[in-house]
This record gives structure tokens, sequence and C-alpha cells, in this order.
């Protein structure tokens, strides 16, 4: 401690935090001390980029979320419309991973949210008047599987991966051929993603077919370089999180 300010121009500035150390920071990359318990360190940390996600780190970022923030996260109201709270979607819809279907959900019920872009993909499957039907039953979405977009796959894919269940995805959750529906989804939109355990945001490619890099073998590189300081002591480059989501992405508005 002590150290303080130690450099900064323009383009680049760095710093001695109490709570992690050295920290360098530029428009771009961040150069931070590697550490694989990024947790419990603030400012100036990194760890190694594996190459498939690591489904465990997600789980334990999410309890650290629940123990620690506590109401912060999540408003009060909850998502749903009821006797109790005026505020919220009347039906509020989900993917169920575990049966493979469309269900409505009770109020409290967690699941997660997916925010991605469409692009010039157009779902081969929506939830529309036609469909529901279909998309109710158990199994639906084993056997469309193939003609879900890649993004919508992953994600399913993920939310059984960390041991939870419902997904909100806008396509699949909103019937998309009725307005009345679509305005009242659209109208809570900050609630659906407010009260989500947290949502998976799809920053990568420019449409649905994307994917989520690093749910699967061979599909993110991940090249890091990591570079041994002092004995015991590495440091590795990091990407800034508003680079890394100024694609398509972040020209969107409530997605």
């Amino acid at each position: 401690s002590g150290l303080g300010y130690l450099y900064k121009t323009g383009e680049a500035s760095t710093e001695w935090k109490e709570e992690g150390g050295f920290f360098f920071q530029t428009d771009g990359d961040n150069l931070a001390f590697l550490n694989e318990d990024t947790a419990t360190s603030r400012y100036g940390s990194a760890r190694i980029v594996h190459e498939t996600v690591d489904s465990e780190l997600i789980k334990k970022w999410i309890k650290l979320c629940e123990v620690h923030h506590v109401e912060k996260c999540t408003p009060k109201q909850g998502v749903i419309k009821t006797a109790d709270n005026s505020i919220g979607v009347k039906v509020l819809r989900l993917i169920d991973t575990q049966d493979q279907c469309i269900v409505e959900a009770a109020p409290g019920d967690r699941y997660l949210a997916l925010s991605y872009v469409w692009g010039p993909v157009m779902p081969l499957v929506r939830l529309q008047q036609d469909t529901m039907v279909e998309l109710a039953q158990k199994g639906a979405f084993e056997r469309l599987r193939e003609k879900l977009p890649i993004t919508i796959q992953n994600a399913i894919d993920m939310v059984q991966m960390i041991g939870e269940r419902y997904l909100w995805v806008d396509s699949l959750c909103l019937i998309q051929d009725h307005n009345d529906d679509m305005l009242d989804g659209i109208a809570h939109m900050d609630l659906v993603y407010q009260c989500a355990v947290c949502t998976i945001i799809a920053a990568h490619g420019s449409d649905a077919n994307a994917g989520l890099p690093g749910l699967n073998e061979g599909s993110r590189d991940a090249d890091q370089e990591i570079v041994e300081v002092l004995p015991g002591v590495k440091m590795t480059k990091t990407r800034g999180v508003y680079n890394a989501m100024s694609g398509a992405h972040a020209t969107r508005a409530w997605t």
C-alpha cells in the first residue's frame, strides 16, 4: 500500500490497488496478474482461459452473486403479474431444458435469459399460435433441435451444464404472431432480464447461428499469452469487457 498512482497518459493508466495489486489499463487490452481465484480479487486479476467453458466456475460465480448481492440483482416484485404484484408479464413462458418443451412459469421459478441477435437468420422454429401445442409437448426441442439457431441450441446446453432448468428466449417464449402477447412481453423486457438468475450474452458473431464460443471443443481460440515476470508471478493480457461486446450485439436496444 502507499504506492498509489504510478503512471497515466491519455491512452493508458497504471495503478496499485490494495485489492488486487498492480493494474494496467488501456483503451484496448488490460494487463493483469494471473490468478485462478478471480472471484476474491476485484482488480487486476485474470484467469487462464481454457478451450472450453468451466461449468463449475460459472456455478461459483452465480453462487457468489446470490450470496453477496442478494436483492441488488433481483427486483423484489418478480417478473410475473399476480394479485400481490401489479407489475409484470401476464404469462412467462420458459424453455424447460429437462423436458425439452415450452412451459408456463410459476412465480419464483429460477431461469436464465438469452441475449443475442437474430441478424438475417429467421429462426425456423418460433413460438406462434399454430406451433404452441407442438412446442409444449415433452421432447419437442430434441425433435426440432437441428432447426433451432446454433446460439439457442448452445444456450439450452449451457443451462443444463450448470445445473439449472429453465431458459427464456424471445423467439420461443413470446408468441411471435400475437400482438397482445408481444406487446406485453416487450413492455416488461426489463423485468424479464432483471429477474433472471443470470443472462447469457451472445456477444460473439452477427447472427443467431454464431453460437457460444467455448461451449464445445474447437469453438473458441484460447490462445493466451502468459509471461512470468517474477518467480511464481505471472501476468497476462485481457480484453476489456466493453471492447469484447462492441460487435453487432451492442447495436441492439433491449437485447
